[in-house]
């Protein structure tokens, strides 16, 4: 899981602060910091245009509250509901609107952000001297072996 702590404490880190400056965008404070409210927009047809296109609702708000409660397995599936955010975004509105082109600018700036999120390292068990003595032991023969 993805959480403040362990071996994924920097990956966390990273997340949080990436989502945070992505809501202080101008255009995410104006459009995808909160879910949509389709009856107060007048566009009823929301979920069911957005559900059509294969995708569910999704908000930057709701995203960071995910990742402070450690919801998120991974910064993949962390990154799977931010392009939700603007997918649906393009999904529902036509490519002149200006709420399609704020999606667009800022999945780019996130891709961007994302590629200095840091990386898991692989947990390597180092072994013992002692381990590394039994494996040489055990080995039958002495000479070289195509394996």
């Amino acid at each position: 899981a993805l959480v403040p702590r362990g071996k994924t404490r920097a990956q966390f880190q990273a997340c949080v602060g990436m989502i945070g400056r992505i809501m202080e965008n101008p255009a995410a404070q104006a459009y995808f910091n909160e879910p949509v409210d389709a009856v107060a927009l007048g566009v009823p047809q929301y979920h069911d245009v957005i559900e059509a296109g294969g995708s569910r609702a999704m908000d930057l708000g709701t995203i960071k509250k995910r990742l402070l409660s450690e919801a998120y397995e991974s910064v993949d599936a962390l990154a799977e509901d931010v392009r939700r955010v603007f997918l649906n975004a393009t999904i529902f509105n036509a490519p002149d609107n200006d709420v399609h082109q704020c999606a667009l600018n800022l999945q780019t700036n996130f891709e961007i952000a994302l590629q200095g999120c840091p990386k898991i390292a692989a947990v390597c068990k180092t072994p013992s001297s002692r381990d590394l003595s039994a494996a040489m032991n055990s080995s039958s023969g002495g000479g070289a072996r195509a394996g």
